[in-house]
Formats: C-alpha cells, sequence, structure tokens
C-alpha cells in the first residue's frame, strides 16, 4: 500500500507504531517530511486535530482533524453526541445544575480539564454541604456494574475490552480506587466477546456523531443501559496485539482500490 500513511499526533506512539507495523506502511515524518500528497493517497490521522499543511493535500484522511478536534473535547464531544440522541453520562457547564444534582443525593464528577486524559483535572464531590467548584464541565455519576472501551471501525465493533483490576498493580501499592477506574489506580483492559447489544449500539453511534472513521469509546454500563464517556481518537493497543490486528485489518478494508495504487 505504497499511496497509504499514517501521520501520528505523537511521534513516538509505540500504539502508533504497532498499527503502522500490521498494516504495513509508512509514516509523515514531523520534521524533514517530503510528503506531496495528491488524490491518491490516504493518510491515517492518528490522533492529529492540527494537520501540517502538506498532509492535507492527501486525497483522503480517515479521522478528519475537525473530528479528532472534536473527539479531544470532552465538552465538544457530549454537545456532538446529545445532537446525534447518543446516550452520555448526564452533563452540564453550569455550576446551578451540578448544586441540583448534588441536593438531590447524587455525586458530580468536576471536570477541570475538558481535554485531560487518564483522570487529569477530576475531582469527584458529594453531599448538599459540598462546596461547587468553577468548571467548564459536571458530569453526574451512573451507578455502573461495569466500564468498557469498544473499538470501532468503519461503524463495526472490532473489539470490547472490561475495565478490571489488576491485582499485581494493587499489590505494588496502586490503590484500585472504583471512583477513577485508570491505569494509575490499578485497573486494566481485559478483552470480552460478551455483552449487551447496548453497549454496541451507542459506541458505533458515539464514533459515528463526532465524525471519526475509527475510534475507541469508553462506556458504563448500569445493568440495563450503556452511557457513553468519551470518545478517543488514539487509544493504548501497544499493549493489545489481537485488537491492533483487527485495526489493522478494517482500517485497510475501508481504503479505496484507487489508493491501493
Amino acid at each position: 500500500m505504497k499511496n497509504v500513511l499514517m501521520y501520528k499526533y505523537d511521534p513516538h506512539s509505540e500504539s502508533a507504531e504497532l498499527l503502522q507495523e500490521y498494516m504495513g506502511i509508512k509514516s509523515i515524518r514531523h520534521e524533514g517530511s517530503t510528503f506531496k500528497g495528491d488524490r491518491h493517497h490516504t493518510v491515517v490521522n492518528w490522533g492529529s486535530s492540527d494537520l501540517p499543511r502538506h498532509v492535507r493535500t492527501a486525497g483522503r484522511i480517515l479521522n478528519s482533524e475537525g473530528a479528532v478536534h472534536t473527539s479531544a473535547n470532552k465538552l465538544r464531544t457530549f454537545r456532538a453526541l446529545k445532537l446525534e440522541d447518543v446516550r452520555s453520562v448526564p452533563w452540564t457547564s453550569s455550576a446551578m445544575t451540578a448544586r441540583e444534582w448534588l441536593l438531590a443525593g447524587a455525586r458530580v464528577v468536576v471536570r477541570a480539564r475538558v481535554a485531560g486524559k487518564d483522570g487529569e483535572g477530576v475531582s469527584i464531590i458529594q453531599g448538599p454541604q459540598a462546596a461547587i467548584p468553577e468548571a467548564p464541565l459536571y458530569t453526574k455519576m451512573v451507578d455502573a456494574r461495569n466500564e468498557y472501551r469498544f473499538h470501532v471501525v468503519a461503524g463495526n465493533v472490532v473489539a470490547a475490552h472490561r475495565k478490571v483490576q489488576d491485582r499485581a498493580k494493587i499489590e505494588r501499592g496502586q490503590n484500585g480506587s472504583g471512583d477513577v477506574k485508570n491505569s494509575k489506580n490499578g485497573w486494566v483492559f481485559k478483552r470480552v466477546t460478551e455483552y449487551d447489544n447496548d453497549l454496541r449500539v451507542q459506541s458505533t453511534a458515539a464514533i459515528r456523531a463526532v465524525g471519526l472513521d475509527f475510534g475507541a469509546v469508553d462506556l458504563i454500563w448500569d445493568g440495563v443501559r450503556a452511557w457513553v464517556l468519551e470518545t478517543n481518537t488514539a487509544p493504548a493497543i501497544n499493549e493489545m496485539a489481537w485488537t491492533c490486528r483487527q485495526y489493522a485489518a478494517a482500517i485497510t478494508a475501508m481504503i479505496p482500490e484507487r489508493a491501493r495504487g
């Protein structure tokens, strides 16, 4: 596939490098690039919301920078999901609404950063006397049985993972907190093949709503319904060989014959 290349938001992304290896394609350098795109070129955009001018000359870009721009910002993502009636966790930009949630007995997630990852800028408050700090985004916590990450390419789920506690990490001192399920707190992804269909429906709808060709969707499952948390255009798949191969095969299948050269 000589007319197919990858552009990585981070030139050192291990996940992108593995995907690139499985696809058998080269990448466009950040510095000193001689790439000159034309209508026959396809660029796989791995997480960049600001592509260089010479990359934009490609005939087709899988994951437009506009869609990545939307996905990278949780507030923009939630607005896009709302327009397409995708079920996200309840959210608001109003401190007054967040106060009403607290008074009703809910726990509120305060997001000081709308573009943070791995729990950056996140705090959880509860109780009618709790102070509501100024923040661009608040979400109401939904009681969940499980948290998932679904990987979607061209409207189809190519892999699904459920978050589980990694006993080895907890034994090394990571606290295994149940509120913020990230790797720092001892949580990892485990591939699953059985799940409720609503997880599939909401994840594929979320990717479509933000305009992505491929990406990952984080969701929670309350025992009845799925709720979307966020979308991700450069998910960590470097330690998930099977999932990375699924991405490679599915993205390759999206590429039109004219781009195969």
